[in-house]
């Protein structure tokens, strides 16, 4: 138990915050629905109508990715695959790793910092494109990365070589219903190389919903908490039923062509489909239990220690969030 004593300057005052539900930081679908949490990996069915922690999982898994019946996942330092048992496949190079992706054969890890780039495993990790990458998007042989100063870069045999396609600051990657699109930081959304729609900030996920495309608009520039429709106006995400406080995206995951997985800092999942948005949290637990007293105007922390305390952790729009303000 570790007690963090800290002085404030004037007294607290609370602001309702409603439950914690936990924090998703990064979806993948193979069959059942699997979420990435600060406290371990969740599954569900199909319809997410129940959640359940997934014990087969290594600890502090920060990313995950899925290829029919394979599961990839990223630790601070490794990479694992989960098919018919656990497999510790390769360390990671020193960095940060900001996406996985599955593709035929293997995997691509988007690492950031000394030995950036995009790393293929098929075998054996090896770096294919010297890049400062932040996203990747996979559909059979095609990959798009997106990074935040070397523009869009394109991959027509699964990973194993690149080339730039356009410059700039890409924000946003995916393949929807067979089309390549990208989101730019000035807003733009591009489909198949040609301008779509230009939002009221820079994309950070992207989904289609029965034909429409959404985005998860970045709360730094563009309005807080955001969801935008390619071609409308943004719109603030309400809060469920029980929460007293609007609700704060972390992500847009697809899950088929009439739903995706809306992720959250702190309400958990919820699905987007054309009739809105609505909870699919039942049963999630996914939260870091602490506990907190005043005492001579000081606020004093008890964090609970355990193995898979990773309050550290953040999810891609945390992170691309803080890197679309340092470069502003």
């Amino acid at each position: 138990m570790l007690l963090a004593p800290l002085a404030l300057a004037e007294p607290l005052s609370w602001i309702p915050v409603g439950p914690e539900r936990g924090h998703v930081m990064d979806v993948a679908s193979a069959g059942d629905v699997y979420a990435v949490t600060r406290v371990g990996v969740m599954r569900a069915d199909p319809q997410l109508t129940s959640w359940s922690r997934d014990p087969r999982f290594p600890a502090r898994v920060r990313l995950i990715a899925a290829d029919r019946a394979t599961l990839w996942a990223a630790t601070d330092a490794g990479l694992w695959r989960l098919d018919d048992r656990l497999t510790r496949l390769a360390d990671l190079p020193a960095g940060l790793a900001v996406d996985l992706a599955a593709v035929p054969g293997g995997a691509l890890v988007a690492l950031r910092g000394a030995q950036a780039g995009i790393w293929r495993f098929d075998g054996t990790l090896v770096r294919v494109a010297e890049v400062d990458p932040w996203q990747i998007a996979v559909d059979g042989d095609r990959v798009l990365v997106a990074t935040l100063d070397q523009g869009l870069w394109t991959s027509e045999d699964g990973g194993r070589t690149f080339a730039a396609s356009a410059p700039g600051t890409v924000s946003a990657v995916a393949f929807l219903e067979g089309h390549a699109w990208a989101g730019w930081s000035d807003g733009r959304l591009l489909k198949d190389g040609v301008e779509a729609c230009r939002l009221a900030g820079p994309p950070i996920s992207l989904a289609s919903i029965a034909g429409v495309t959404w985005a998860v608009v970045d709360s730094a520039t563009g309005p807080s908490g955001s969801l935008a429709r390619c071609g409308g106006l943004p719109r603030k995400v309400p809060p469920p039923d029980d929460d007293p406080v609007p609700f704060q995206p972390t992500g847009l995951w697809p899950l088929d062509d009439a739903h995706a997985l809306l992720g959250s800092f702190r309400s958990g999942p919820l699905v987007l489909d054309a009739d809105g948005v609505r909870p699919a949290r039942t049963g999630f637990r996914a939260t870091i239990g602490s506990d907190a007293v005043v005492v001579d105007n000081q606020l004093t922390v008890a964090l609970a220690r355990s193995e898979e305390h990773t309050s550290e952790l953040q999810s891609h729009s945390d992170l691309v969030c803080r890197l679309l303000l340092e470069k502003k």
